[in-house]
């Protein structure tokens, strides 16, 4: 018993395959991702006004993120008080924000924190918050509360590039597969078309 393939079942597999391998954003490598910088120390003063930032690349996907402070060798999770406050805000289509805020930070606010993804357990770097009086004036003269104190602006800089090329390597391996789909359904199909004429 002889098989036929023909033009109309190659274009359904064609078509199929084109689907399944990039069709949705998912498959495309999109993750959910805390993308909390390695290293960031906040070294503030008592009183000052502090925003902790904690991005969360979501790719279209409900997410729930949940602060906590590290005490002894666990990171416990805390409630919001007078003075600590935490919002969240979308950035983009894919990507959220949540702020954990310090309205007046004190002394007792030193320490690691976390954020993580609740729903998908992931969690992100920890972030070092030293409050001392011995902050005040040599180190800190960005008051700005949008950047982390004693973080080198490179670093953002940096990160912003590696997802550039992370995005740009996954759109390089979509193409290449497409081309190679196309490159072997133009041979397959030049094939028939010769057997044809031989025959």
């Amino acid at each position: 018993m002889e098989v036929k393939i023909t033009e109309h079942m190659l274009v359904s597999l064609f078509s199929f395959i084109i689907i399944s391998c990039g069709g949705s954003r998912g498959s495309l490598g999109c993750d959910v991702e805390v993308q909390v910088r390695r290293g960031q120390v906040y070294a503030v003063s008592p009183h000052e006004y502090v925003e902790i930032k904690c991005p969360v690349q979501h790719c279209g996907k409900p997410v729930h993120v949940v602060w906590c402070k590290v005490l002894d060798t666990e990171c416990s999770n805390f409630n919001t008080s007078n003075h600590i406050q935490i919002k969240e805000g979308m950035l983009s289509d894919d990507k959220m924000e949540s702020v954990l805020i310090f309205k007046k930070i004190t002394v007792e606010d030193s320490g690691e924190y976390s954020c993580r993804e609740s729903k998908y357990q992931i969690v992100g770097h920890m972030i070092n918050v030293n409050v001392s009086e011995m902050n005040q004036g040599g180190q800190n003269h960005d008051k700005n509360p949008d950047r982390p104190r004693n973080c080198e602006n490179d670093q953002s800089i940096l990160n912003g590039y590696e997802m550039k090329i992370t995005a740009l390597v996954f759109v390089i391996i979509f193409l290449s597969i497409v081309l190679l789909l196309f490159t072997i359904t133009a041979i397959v199909l030049l094939r028939m078309y010769a057997c044809k004429s031989i025959a």
